[in-house]
């Protein structure tokens, strides 16, 4: 599991940073779609790993100050 979420992790650095070269020279029309989505299937492994093995996970809760929206 722990792999699928470094991966993730450097998934998204990635995005992030052909984000800022995009806006000084644009990539190709695919690219940045594709690495999002690349992202996208490693969290989801991620998850499907966690609960194939009976791992609990984490909920995700509103922050404070967006409460009562």
């Amino acid at each position: 599991m722990v792999k699928h979420i470094y991966t993730r992790t450097v998934a998204r650095r990635v995005e992030r940073r052909l984000w800022t070269l995009y806006r000084q020279d644009p990539l190709p029309g695919e690219m940045l779609p594709f690495v999002n989505r690349l992202s996208d299937l490693f969290f989801v492994m991620a998850r499907y790993e966690m609960h194939t093995s009976g791992l609990s996970e984490e909920q995700w809760k509103r922050f404070s100050y967006k409460r009562g929206r």
